[in-house]
């Protein structure tokens, strides 16, 4: 029995070390090698078996479509150095500024855009938490809406293409970089839509949470908005543009339109005055940084869906399912549920190699 048991011991003692603050991908590679160990005990793993987690690490090392992770996470950092962040949101401002909640639906708008173009959640979380927090409070808005319209906005990016995530699950599943770009377009922007209709909603219902600026009694100044669209929207258009549009038109592969988008920022950043060598530098830490976080929890991951699936895990899921008689809905379902619980401890990336 407590050979049958194992995968899910495994199971809780790996959300018991999340607890500890300990680097999650160290948890999941040592609660691996842990439970690697234990099964060697009760006869059901063999040592020779760890010397696995090399070739299955090495797969995505050896697949040329994952070269475009490291190039999109240099984008998104490159992005967030350069000042088409702070014009983007000018932009938006400028354009929305009569209606209800204007600058929280601008700063949505910006999570999109951002999304379509870089694909990391770090760097949208860092760049509208500088830039757009503190415009939102300075407006006046309630800082609880103010938060929550970061939080939600900026994590747009694991679902609208080209997301680092859709890479990976292509890895992970025998499916076309094309379709799933196109596939994840539709509910991302879905998702997009609903946070616009919550805000519009909400602000119109207690003004007070997103108060409009005063009437300064002026007509639109046209020029004004034509200059912030050619300054603050166009640059981003044409990379997501480049960048998307070549994927989904299946001229280019992933990995090329990774290399274009990155090509497309510096070119962005050196056209703004932005680019220089300490910038330049520090971009290229702080992507080595992330690069190397991502693929220390792809590696961890790995060896923690080794592990589980020899000691059993496969056929103990297998085996709840088939009890419950959920039929498909119901697992589908259950599935999401699942995903969802693991969404309070774990990253997406995460959730993904291990689900």
């Amino acid at each position: 029995m407590v050979v049958d048991l194992l995968p899910l011991f495994m199971f809780i003692v790996l959300m018991a070390l999340v607890f500890t603050s300990y680097p999650i991908a160290f948890v999941l590679g040592g609660t691996a090698v842990l439970f690697g160990l234990i099964g060697i005990v009760f006869d059901v793993f063999s040592f020779v078996e760890f010397y696995n987690f090399t070739p299955r690490v090495w797969t995505v090392a050896d697949n040329l479509q994952i070269i475009a992770v490291p190039l999109f996470v240099f984008m998104g950092v490159m992005l967030e150095r350069s000042r088409i962040a702070q014009d983007l949101l000018e932009a938006l401002q400028l354009i929305l500024k009569r209606a209800p909640g204007g600058v929280a639906l601008a700063v949505t708008l910006m999570g999109v855009i951002f999304a379509a173009i870089t694909g990391v959640v770090g760097a949208s979380v860092i760049m509208l938490t500088l830039i757009a927090l503190p415009t939102m409070l300075a407006a006046g808005y309630r800082p609880s809406l103010a938060v929550g319209v970061i939080a939600s906005s900026s994590t747009l990016g694991i679902l609208i293409p080209p997301s680092i995530l859709l890479v990976f699950l292509c890895e992970l599943m025998p499916m076309s970089i094309g379709y799933l770009f196109a596939g994840a377009l539709v509910p991302g922007l879905l998702l997009a839509l609903l946070y616009l209709v919550y805000i519009l909603a909400y602000t119109v219902a207690v003004p007070s949470a997103g108060p409009r600026p005063p009437p300064d009694g002026a007509k639109a100044d046209w020029p004004a908005i034509g200059r912030a669209l050619v300054r603050g929207i166009l640059p981003p258009a044409v990379l997501i543009a480049l960048v998307m549009g070549s994927v989904l038109a299946g001229v280019v592969t992933i990995t090329e339109s990774a290399a274009v988008g990155a090509g497309g920022a510096l070119l962005l950043a050196f056209t703004r005055g932005g680019l220089t060598l300490d910038g330049l530098r520090e971009c290229l830490r702080r992507s080595s940084m992330i690069i190397g976080m991502i693929f220390c929890l792809y590696i961890g991951a790995t060896a923690f869906a080794y592990v589980f699936r020899i000691l059993g895990g496969d056929d103990l899921v297998h085996t709840f399912m088939g009890a419950t008689d959920f039929g498909p809905w119901g697992v589908l379902l259950l599935a999401i549920l699942l995903i969802f619980l693991m969404g309070f401890f774990f990253d997406v990336l995460e959730i993904l190699l291990i689900a």
